[in-house]
């Protein structure tokens, strides 16, 4: 298989587990500590694909990056690294100005890998936002309680996506409970 097509599939697969893993994690934190019921946690994936939507349009700004522009908050990778750094996901970096060969372009997929999480998880902190009327205090307490519960289930994606189904009734997976 061509190397660009399999990363494009690996792609295609994290972000279907991460979106399984974060949005399971933020109805859970919503469910259980504000008290939302399956209505209101399909309302905010709705609100959600309206961020998605948005970003897709404007590829001059990272989903990370409008998060940031728009609430102040500044989401690093699970290695700890800064969107800013990056110029996959900072339009204004150097290395945007040039032509990159096919390798290059191939390493910048591989590397957007680890960013597919951070991604999903902004923008469900930015629909909070805009939807929700979420500052940087609810916010804030957004993302503790989502990465408590993900290390609660130990980043266990069917563990996640039982959890949401049992406990908000919710599943992700099905097309009449989510617009995912």
């Amino acid at each position: 298989m061509d190397p660009i097509k399999k990363v494009e599939k690996d792609m295609e697969k994290e972000m279907h587990r991460q979106i399984h893993i974060y949005y399971s994690a933020a109805s859970l934190a919503l469910h259980r500590h504000d008290g939302w019921g399956k209505a209101r946690i399909a309302e905010m994936y709705s609100a959600t694909q309206n961020a998605w939507n948005e970003c897709a349009k404007d590829n001059t700004r990272s989903m990370v990056q409008m998060l940031e522009d728009e609430t102040g908050i500044e989401l690093r990778n699970e290695h700890g690294k800064s969107w800013h750094d990056l110029c996959f996901l900072n339009n204004s970096h150097p290395a945007n100005r040039r032509t990159w060969t096919r390798g290059q372009f191939l390493l910048m997929r591989q590397e957007q890998l680890k960013w597919v999480g951070t991604n999903t998880f902004a923008c469900i902190l930015l629909a909070m936002h805009r939807r929700y009327g979420f500052g940087i205090y609810r916010l804030s307490k957004l993302v503790e309680w989502v990465i408590e519960i993900r290390e609660e289930f130990d980043f266990n994606e069917r563990e996640l996506l039982a959890a949401c189904q049992r406990e908000c009734g919710v599943n992700i997976e099905k097309k009449e409970d989510t617009v995912l």
